[in-house]
């Protein structure tokens, strides 16, 4: 993604930011004062006229920025202030003047943002602005009962403006950083931004999940309750009916006998069930009940859910832990060179004594490269052959330079500034990167090594 697409898009997100802590306590004085209001709808009109109003900005100044073009953008926010008082007609005099001014609010803010940084929203006095509002929009749909079925509606909004801050503030923060470095071309700014994007989002569900964690835990062992009774249902039906089929089976079917005085009536006045019999089978149906429960909380709970849960949130927690740790990257070892510039410290020894550093020949080091096998390491072996060279005319080079102060320090030798350039963009991209450089790409850095080695020994 280029620059300007990049920064287009955190506008956006920075218009609907300012939307989104506008809008709440802008709904809220409409149902106090007018009581009318159409919710969602009212909503939705304030940023699609936003959002309008960026793209037709963005129309006009796309060729031109004279000022007669800036005249025309802001003048073109009584489009929007015109289409407020068409929408809003109908519910009267002061709710129209007030969804015109309200509309008139948000799009000179969109305007304003086109002209300037895309934090431009969200910095300074009006960042504490927004979230005051926010904070009083859900205070009175907390408090007051005619507004509480806002609450959910208000906390959605407040979320991803939460979200939304939180993107364009490490975005905003990483530009001031690589605004001052040379290594623009490696990748590295591309990948740390998509890098931060997933902490941002990891970070932010874990709010969320931390915010809502109680109710989600109730509803959690809700669900394991139910589940738990229909299995005890199906299994109490299942019993049931083999019970009943064993109780037909084993009652036996009293007949008839002549009454006497002496042996009186049957026990159960006629053919019914042996009241013996119902007892031992209840006892059995209640014993294979009890037993297929055990089985199940022992077998599965125990040995399987338990652990399963136990495993699954540890490797949870160790997947988010890892991912918030700064990690680095480690460099294969390889026996062809080392990047790595010891420094000569001076001796007592007086520079007519002391006896000059012998240069590496450059047919040598280029025999030594054409051995390697990966073009990568090629880069790597190049680069770091023009700094023993650099070292070796007495350019004072330390190991904790970056190739950006190398390069401060190669540009006070004449006509080493172009070469010397191109070699350590491209041997940024190949040792921060991942991309597997070109042989196209290897051969000028091959002859910008030529090159550069013929220029240091000139000096």
């Amino acid at each position: 993604m280029t620059d300007k697409k990049r920064e287009t898009l955190l506008k956006i997100m920075s218009i609907i930011a300012i939307f989104l802590c506008v809008y709440p306590l802008t709904s809220v004085v409409r149902i106090s004062l007018f009581k009318e209001s159409k919710e969602l709808l009212d909503g939705f009109f304030y940023l699609v006229v936003s959002l309008s109003t960026f793209i037709a900005v963005s129309l006009i100044m796309h060729k031109n920025q004279t000022r007669k073009d800036i005249v025309l953008a802001y003048g073109y926010l009584i489009i929007p202030i015109i289409a407020s008082i068409i929408y809003f007609f109908s519910f009267g005099i002061l709710s129209t003047i007030f969804g015109a001014f309200i509309t008139a609010i948000l799009c000179l803010f969109t305007i304003r943002v086109y002209f300037k940084e895309y934090n431009y929203l969200i910095s300074g006095a009006k960042l504490y602005v927004g979230i005051v509002m926010l904070l009083l929009a859900l205070a009175f749909s907390t408090y007051f009962e005619e507004l509480k079925y806002l609450k959910n509606q208000f906390y959605i909004f407040t979320f991803i403006y939460a979200f939304s801050l939180l993107v364009i503030r490490n975005q905003s923060n990483l530009d001031s950083i690589f605004s001052k470095r040379f290594d623009k071309a490696s990748g590295i700014p591309e990948k740390m931004r998509s890098y931060n994007i997933k902490k941002i989002i990891v970070f932010f569900l874990l709010i969320v999940g931390f915010f809502y964690f109680r109710d989600v835990l109730i509803a959690g062992l809700q669900g394991l309750l139910g589940l738990l009774g229909f299995i005890l249902r199906i299994l109490w039906s299942f019993f049931g009916t083999i019970m009943e089929k064993l109780r037909e089976f084993l009652i036996v079917e009293e007949t008839d006998l002549p009454s006497s005085p002496d042996m009186g009536y049957p026990i159960d006045g006629g053919n019914g069930g042996n009241p013996i019999v119902n007892m031992v089978c209840n006892i059995i149906a209640i014993l294979l009940i009890a037993f297929t429960v055990y089985k199940i909380a022992t077998v599965l709970i125990i040995n399987v859910l338990i652990p399963f849960l136990k495993n699954t949130y540890k490797r949870l927690l160790e997947k988010i832990i890892n991912f918030f740790e700064k990690t680095e990257h480690k460099e294969e070892k390889t026996h062809y060179y080392t990047d790595r510039i010891e420094r000569v410290i001076p001796s007592a020894i007086s520079k007519k004594s002391a006896k000059p550093k012998e240069i590496p020949k450059i047919s040598r080091a280029l025999k030594q490269m054409e051995k390697i096998e990966n073009p990568k390491e090629k880069v790597k072996y190049l680069y770091g052959f023009i700094l023993k060279c650099m070292s070796a005319k007495g350019v004072d080079i330390k190991k904790s330079y970056t190739t950006e102060e190398i390069y401060k320090k190669a540009k006070e030798i004449n006509q080493l500034d172009a070469p010397l350039r191109e070699i350590t963009s491209l041997y940024d991209r190949v040792k921060y990167g991942d991309k597997m450089p070109k042989d196209s790409q290897v051969d000028d850095a091959k002859s910008n090594t030529i090159k550069s080695i013929e220029i240091i020994n000139k000096i």
